[in-house]
Parts: structure tokens; sequence; C-alpha cells
């Protein structure tokens, strides 16, 4: 294994830069052509928000962000003063713990979140606000979770495997949903039509939603 080497998790091709200078070659020299995503299963189909945006539709939402920043204030003494206002009550709630040694990180994140919302709402919350810190609680467990070595190595590497729910009821209905990748979906009418919102209608009362977990397929 050397500074730069790559391997393969399933189908999924990885890069692994070891060495800083081929970091900095790589992400910054080269950021144009290594500024996109990877292609996680997870987040497929939630690439049209802010959040996991990527691409062009990343380079566009970055513009208009960075007008709205400005017409916020960025750059300028009122938001360095609501910056330094959340600083204050940081160092202070920090002056409290009276140096024993205790967990931060809820503490700053409150204090980050605290600053965002005077900036974009002008309002902060208490540190002990329990609307808050259930609203950071449960952001951080979900991020927790995404990202556990378990999870990424699922959505990576056995991109293959087909995730169903089955269910059929006395009746003799039965709906199929196979989740995929790419979400295509395919249905067939009981009577010959095929349409694309992934119904089937007809005596059997079968719907059935299929698509692959790999781009690469045809249904």
């Amino acid at each position: 294994v050397g500074d730069i080497f790559s391997l393969y998790m399933g189908p999924q091709l990885f890069v692994v830069i070891n060495e800083r200078k081929l970091i900095r070659e790589a992400l910054v020299a080269n950021a144009d052509a290594l500024s996109n995503r990877p292609s996680v299963l997870h987040v497929e189909g939630s690439t049209s928000g802010i959040s996991f945006s990527n691409g062009p539709l990343w380079k566009e939402q970055r513009t208009i962000s960075m007008s709205i920043l400005k017409s916020f204030g960025m750059g300028k003494s009122s938001l360095a003063s609501k910056i330094s206002e959340e600083i204050s009550e940081y160092l202070k709630a920090l002056a409290q713990l009276g140096g024993r040694p205790e967990d931060v990180r809820m503490l700053t994140r409150t204090s980050v979140s605290n600053t965002i919302c005077s900036i974009i709402v002008g309002k902060r919350f208490d540190y002990q606000d329990p609307f808050l810190i259930a609203f950071l609680e449960s952001f951080n467990k979900q991020v927790t979770t995404t990202t556990t070595t378990a999870n990424q190595l699922y959505h990576n590497s056995f991109t293959m495997v087909p995730l169903s729910n089955s269910n059929t009821n006395g009746y003799g209905n039965t709906n199929s949903n196979t989740y995929t990748k790419d979400s295509t979906n395919d249905s067939t009418n009981a009577n010959g039509n095929t349409n694309g919102n992934g119904n089937t209608n007809g005596n059997g009362n079968t719907n059935a939603n299929t698509s692959l977990l790999n781009s690469d397929r045809e249904v």
C-alpha cells in the first residue's frame, strides 16, 4: 500500500490517498474534476434539495446562497456582532463547567445552531431549550446512523442486493415494492396497458413497482 491506491468494494471503485501533497493536488488543484459526491444508495432520490445536491445544481445553489448570505450581512460588522454575541454566551457556558472534564459537543452544536438562527430568523435559544436539544439530538442521531461503518459498507458495496417488501391480503391482492438505486419504475396494466406511475390495475389488483439497484442493468 502506497500513497495512493484503489480497491473495489462490491461494484464500487474506491481511490485512497494517504499523502498530504497528493490530497491537496486532488481536492484543490483538481477541484472541478473531483468535487462531485459519490453515488450512495441511501441518498439516491434526495439530490435535488440542499444537503445532498451535486454537480451543476450545487454550483447554482452555491451562487444563490452566497448572494443571500451577503444580504444577511456576510463580511459586514452586523454579522460579526451576532457571532461575537454567541461566542460570549458559549464562553460563559464553558466557564460554568468549573474546569471539570466534560463532553462539549452538544454545547458546541447548540452554539453554532444559535448563530445560524440569530442570523436567519433573528432569534437565539437558551442552551437548555428542550425543543432545540431534541432537534439537535435527532439530527445527530440520523447523521451518526448513516455514517456508521456497517451502513457505509452496505450502501456502497451491496448495491446489487434488492430490498423487498411484499404484502399479500386475504383477497389475493399483492403489493410488491422493490427499492432500487436508479428509481426506475416498471408497471403493466392487467388489460395490456402500461403506465409510468408504477400502478397496475386489473382483476388481480396487482401493484408492482420495480426498479434496479444498478443503473447499468435494464428492466
